[in-house]
């Protein structure tokens, strides 16, 4: 048995040392959703949750805290993205872009056309260009919730609903956001952006439980968002028209931003946040303010088809083939394949990863090399050229030293 074993190593070492080239074919799919699952505003005041017709976006830039928000209008939309594409591994999706539209509403409001990103130095300075930019940004989530909720309506955790409460039921001083829109914290790190054009605080509660500035705890941050709202057509400084299409298409080379999408399809769904920098001032004294709005999917002119409600066009590309190692064609290489080959081994091509009619140590060497997880307890690494024959014949001795038949290659 040991002769065996020792001839067996080398067997498998040579074959280690061949390159094993996989080309996997890919089919190409472009998926658009006509209106979002969920769409609702974000504001203190709102308590109509998932059911404004039209969902405006503006920014107050005094100090705030973990439970207001600096970006004090915004809107998040949710697409159940199962509906038609299939939830497969995420490193099977590659994106060639990801865009959404949102019709920008018809009543008089002017709102000055601006599609690049503002720079809140420029802003407070008075420095920058005319009018402030649409933005898109992802969702994070906090306090026991997970995922976006479209078929249930407890509003409670895992998932969060169209109706689900902005905070958990605890004291207002101890409140944070449930979701939020997701970015660059100011630490090159994904967090919550509700505070970064007017920075945060710590608050105490003064004698009729108002909430007053005690400390600065952050200062203003300047978030780049994953997309910026442009209108085909329209120069910078115009006012936009009533009616106008707003169309963000998502920069998927910035850090992360890939990956957050082609988790998404994974799960089924997608979502994100859209708010803009427009100056809150004038919103509550009855005058028309220079910020937008646009319409949701619950509008009246939505239903009689005059605009039309958020949406989603996805252009991507699905790996058609198994990476070589996945036996089981479950889109991970894990202990399930590694057990499907050693049934296989020296019998059939049932695990034939390198397409050349058999089972055997190569198709093995492939499975290693691509194995995704979860670890093994002899297999948490990928071995250096020269442990990798100790650990092969460990892996293979273990479970083969029964079947001394299937080591004659």
């Amino acid at each position: 048995m040991t002769s065996i074993a020792a001839s067996s190593c080398q067997v498998l070492w040579k074959a280690a040392c061949l390159l094993l080239v996989f080309t996997a074919p890919t089919r190409g799919e472009i998926a658009i959703w006509s209106e979002p699952e969920l769409d609702r505003w974000f504001h203190l005041g709102d308590t109509t949750p998932g059911l404004k017709t039209e969902m405006s976006t503006f920014t107050n830039y005094g100090v705030s805290s973990e439970f207001s928000q600096s970006r004090a209008g915004s809107f998040m939309l949710g697409f159940n993205t199962a509906s038609q594409t299939d939830l497969l591994n995420p490193a099977l999706y590659t994106l060639n872009s990801v865009r959404f539209t949102i019709d920008f509403v018809d009543d008089g409001r002017q709102v000055i056309y601006d599609p690049s990103v503002d720079s809140l130095s420029a802003i407070s300075e008075g420095t920058d260009d005319p009018g402030n930019p649409i933005e898109l940004f992802g969702i994070g989530y906090a306090n026991d919730y997970e995922r976006l909720g479209f078929d249930t309506n407890d509003s409670f955790p895992p998932e969060f609903e169209e109706s689900s409460p902005l905070w958990p039921n605890v004291p207002t001083l101890e409140r944070t956001f449930n979701v939020y829109p997701l970015g660059d914290d100011g630490t090159g790190n994904f967090g919550n952006v509700f505070n970064s054009p007017g920075g945060e605080g710590t608050f105490v509660l003064d004698g009729e439980d108002e909430p007053q500035l005690l400390d600065v705890l952050r200062d203003p941050w300047n978030t780049t968002p994953w997309a910026v709202g442009t209108v085909a057509g329209l120069n910078a400084g115009q006012a936009v028209p009533g009616g106008s299409v707003f169309s963000l298409e998502v920069d998927l080379q910035k850090p992360g931003v890939l990956e957050y999408f082609q988790q998404s399809l994974t799960t089924g769904q997608v979502g994100v946040f859209i708010t803009s920098l427009h100056d809150v001032s004038g919103f509550h004294n009855g005058i028309m303010s220079d910020f937008p709005a646009f319409y949701s999917k619950e509008s009246l002119f939505v239903s009689f088809g005059v605009a039309s409600a958020p949406t989603l066009e996805i252009d991507y590309t699905v790996l058609t083939e198994r990476t070589p190692g996945d036996f089981d064609g479950d889109h991970d290489i894990d202990a399930d394949d590694l057990g499907d080959w050693q049934t296989h081994f020296g019998i059939d091509s049932g695990a034939d990863a390198n397409g050349d009619g058999d089972t055997d140590g190569a198709d093995f060497l492939a499975w290693q090399r691509n194995f995704t997880g979860p670890n093994l307890p002899m297999l948490n690494a990928v071995p250096e050229p020269a442990t990798a024959p100790i650990a092969i014949c460990l892996a293979v001795l273990s479970n083969l030293t029964s079947r001394p038949s299937r080591w004659i290659i």
